[in-house]
């Protein structure tokens, strides 16, 4: 089974793929302590980044909308169907702000840096509908508007909303001097299961 940790590295190591980074490992950083406020560290020569982890639910109420498309997927596999389908919502920006409002909140340090990644399009059996949204949509403008001040009062220097599976392959990237930015490239071939 996998832990909380293995997830969530998993996550931030298909970021550091997507961006590029060359690092030297990824470390737990409440393995040996109290709670950071951070979920995974990246670890960069002498620097230490600090990534708080979050899967971005689309459902009205957080949680929600992955609860019922595991038990959906669940419900499936146990009748050897392993196929099911559901509904996923388009352009979630009410998600998006919750989710970045609630790890806004939290203080995160001890780090160099700090970084905020909200996964989307998470693949695997039950999450990837209610994880998704159609990046064609959503704007880096309309991100900045709705978000923009909540990150700015944040410990965060960059936050990364990383759809892993979609129709494009987009990351939106978040600095106060730059605001929400969105990269899109050339498809490189499919993610396989977190």
């Amino acid at each position: 089974m996998t832990t909380k940790f293995e997830r969530e590295r998993d996550l931030v190591e298909r970021l550091v793929r997507r961006l590029g980074l060359d690092v030297d490992g990824y470390k737990d950083p409440n393995a040996n302590g109290p709670e950071t406020g951070a979920d995974v560290t990246i670890l960069r020569g002498d620097r230490r980044i600090g990534v708080q982890v979050t899967i971005l639910d689309t459902g009205g109420v957080p949680g929600k909308a992955i609860a019922a498309e595991k038990a959906q997927a669940r419900e499936a596999w146990n009748t050897h169907g392993g196929v099911y389908g559901g509904f996923g919502n388009p352009l979630p920006m009410d998600a998006i702000v919750a989710a970045i409002t609630k790890k806004s909140a939290t203080r995160v340090s001890g780090f160099h840096k700090v970084w905020l990644l909200i996964s989307a399009g998470i693949p695997e059996r039950g999450a990837v509908i209610s994880t998704s949204f159609m990046t064609q949509w959503l704007t880096a403008e309309a991100l900045t508007v709705a978000t923009s001040g909540i990150l700015r009062r944040s410990s965060y220097v960059r936050a990364f909303l990383h759809a892993i599976t979609a129709l494009e392959d987009a990351l939106y990237e978040w600095t106060p001097a730059q605001q929400w930015q969105k990269h899109v490239r050339a498809r490189q071939g499919p993610e396989g299961p977190v």
